[in-house]
């Protein structure tokens, strides 16, 4: 009776992390790290975690910067933004990458 109670308490945990992970996703018009996270992309032949090639960080109330580790994952990181269903647009500055959140309507 007790490993059962213990396997049910564990995929309530797990089930509750999910949970706060999809709320942290949500889009509510202010600029979330979170929004990009699960962002895979194609560096080198493999898929990679954006948070793997770059600090995301939120500056501004509207907007994402990723400061990228390789100025040759630049390019890579931009095309997997754009190609999300995140409808997010990127802009480059060298290695830093600006994606603006636009206003919920």
């Amino acid at each position: 009776m007790s490993s059962q109670f213990d396997n049910y308490k564990g995929n309530c945990a797990k089930a509750l992390d999910h949970f706060k992970k999809e709320l942290g996703r949500l889009r509510s018009g202010r600029a979330s790290p979170s929004i990009l996270e699960g962002l895979q992309v194609e560096y080198y032949g493999s898929n990679v975690s954006l948070q793997q090639l770059g600090l995301v960080a939120a500056p501004e109330p509207r907007m994402l910067t990723i400061q990228v580790y390789d100025q040759g994952a630049v390019e890579s990181i931009e095309k997997a933004i754009q190609q999300s269903d995140l409808g997010l647009n990127p802009s480059r500055d060298g290695s830093l990458i600006r994606v603006i959140i636009p206003t919920l309507n």
